[in-house]
């Protein structure tokens, strides 16, 4: 089945808007959006990213593998069941007042600017170094994040390590800010509180780059060939001299097109995937949760 959306979720409260994951930028892996090659160029003009309604969502009990939840709804499972442990079978999870948005541009309104990107010179030399491999980039196309966020709330009947387990999960540097607490009452049950201190980005989408390359020493009709993988070994340029396939100056970016659907469909087994509702306009999309 082919998704018009593809999501990768990400399950802390670690990465703000505008900081190590931002619209626009290339990454080389894409479990990993936080390492980027370079700043983003701005997005600007038919670029200018577009912001979907901020829509108010809380919930309790939210665990279901039905795909009629939306996709914050899975975020905020994966990060409870990782600070649970999934030691309690009585448990309550509540999470309140959050606002989502979705941020996303058009690339297709300006080809350009993957091209103009594919100049920038750190990505330019990593294509390069990395072309005999075949290896590209991904640009982030889109961004889901949690505005405003209110209190995270806990209910089980287990507390080992809950207060630890949670707050690592929100952000695995321990800086989570504003509070929490942990109480038991007197049947016993654990409830824990936490309110993230800032806006998070939860979730992202990726658009492959294909780059084909030509030999610019290259004689002939071969000359403004080339494809991914670049021309034969040992094409002679006009001097004489050998300019082949293991010489990386030779070779220059002839174009690169922008894959048209996201990117993750393809990804391993070992990459969880599944079906939700995106809360933006409530059409079926692909979830995945990545493994490093």
């Amino acid at each position: 089945m082919k998704y018009p959306k593809t999501w990768f979720i990400l399950p802390t409260t670690i990465y703000k808007p505008n900081d190590y994951i931002e619209l626009g930028q290339v990454i080389t892996d894409p479990r990993k959006p936080f390492e980027r090659l370079a700043q983003p160029l701005p997005l600007e003009g038919v670029l200018a990213p577009r912001t979907s309604p901020s829509l108010e969502w809380s919930a309790t009990n939210t665990k279901t593998s039905e795909s009629s939840v939306g996709i914050f709804a899975h975020v905020v499972n994966i990060m409870t069941a990782e600070a649970s442990g999934g030691k309690s079978q009585d448990e309550t999870q509540t999470w309140k007042a959050a606002l989502l948005e979705t941020r996303f541009f058009e690339i297709s309104e300006d080809p350009t600017y993957v091209d103009r990107t594919t100049k920038v010179k750190a990505v330019e030399e990593w294509l390069k170094k990395n072309r005999r491999l075949g290896k590209t980039v991904y640009m982030i196309v889109g961004l889901k994040i949690a505005k405003n966020p209110g209190m995270v709330t806990y209910d089980g009947s287990d507390s080992s390590n809950l207060n630890l387990n949670l707050k690592a999960t929100l952000d695995p540097n321990g800086v989570v800010e504003g509070g929490g607490e942990i109480r038991r009452d007197t049947s016993n049950a654990v409830t824990y509180e936490e309110r993230p201190e800032a806006a998070y980005v939860f979730a992202y989408r990726l658009r492959k780059l294909r780059v084909a390359w030509h030999n610019k020493f290259a004689l002939g009709d071969n000359k403004a060939g080339g494809d991914l993988y670049g021309l034969p070994q040992g094409k002679i340029d006009s001097e004489g001299i050998g300019k082949g396939q293991d010489d990386d100056s030779a070779f220059e970016i002839e174009s690169v097109l922008c894959e048209e659907l996201d990117f993750g469909e393809s990804l391993p087994v070992k990459d969880k995937k599944f079906e939700a509702v995106d809360e933006e306009d409530d059409s079926v999309c692909l979830v995945i949760k990545t493994r490093g």
